[in-house]
């Protein structure tokens, strides 16, 4: 069984200009059935956040895209190790699935489709960190003792089943990460306490349709795609660098 955390979920849709009307109309209770906790708009850009147990949603709309982001938030007052996780990626995927499908209903003209991931796993230094990266790799060796540092991308495109012809780069990142828990205190004297660091291996994914594309995508083929970039992203989870 795998023993990789989801820290965040994220899809992005691009769309070409002059058709945005309909998803850039949608609101976060739309797609949650509650009220965001933050509205904030910025120029062109609007972002809501609201809790989506057991983490957090954010829905960011500006002029060509838009995004809809599930990140992990800390529950309690153990923090998770090392960071706040959606928990193993099969159950945050299908609390994640009705909002990518809601959105998908209103994107009538859509030019590319992203995916995004990033997956942990804890370790108790950055070197045993770096040791769990390259074991998922699985493609190149490293020399790892006394590096600092460790970084390793590559983006290993296919075509689509779902669209004939259609690129989709499956592009992953490999390194480590410490996160420290901060907590503030505001009685009296305003205070910060730190808590210790932690450290873990981070694998974060970007499966993508072909950037290049300028025709909107077959509003049919929308969700196979969909299906199809979350099970690109599973067999990267599973089985690392694969051509």
């Amino acid at each position: 069984m795998t023993t990789w955390k989801v820290r965040s979920l994220r899809l992005t849709l691009f769309l070409p200009p002059g058709a945005d009307a309909r998803v850039r109309q949608l609101e976060w209770d739309e797609l949650t059935g509650n009220r965001p906790d933050n509205v904030a708009n910025r120029g062109d850009q609007q972002v809501q956040e609201g809790l989506f147990a057991p983490g957090r949603l954010l829905l960011q709309k500006q002029p060509g895209r838009v995004d809809v982001l599930y990140a992990g938030f800390p529950q309690g007052e153990e923090p998770e190790d090392p960071v706040a996780t959606l928990g193993l990626f099969e159950p945050a995927y299908a609390l994640f699935d009705g909002i990518a499908r809601k959105l998908l209903d209103r994107a009538t003209a859509c030019v590319r489709l992203a995916f995004g991931a990033e997956m942990v796993q804890p370790a108790a230094t950055g070197l045993a960190a770096y040791q769990i990266l390259v074991e998922h790799i699985r493609s190149a060796t490293f020399k790892l003792e006394g590096g600092q540092e460790f970084v390793y991308q590559m983006n290993r495109p296919r075509y689509a089943k779902a669209v004939p012809q259609l690129l989709i780069n499956r592009l992953t990142r490999w390194n480590a990460a410490s996160w420290q828990p901060v907590t503030f205190e505001v009685a009296g004297t305003a205070q910060v306490h730190k808590g210790p660091a932690k450290v873990g291996a981070l694998v974060t994914t970007d499966v993508n349709t072909d950037g290049d594309r300028t025709d909107p995508l077959p509003a049919e083929k929308l969700l196979p795609l969909l299906d199809e970039l979350r099970d690109l992203t599973i067999e990267i989870r599973d089985k690392g660098d694969v051509p």
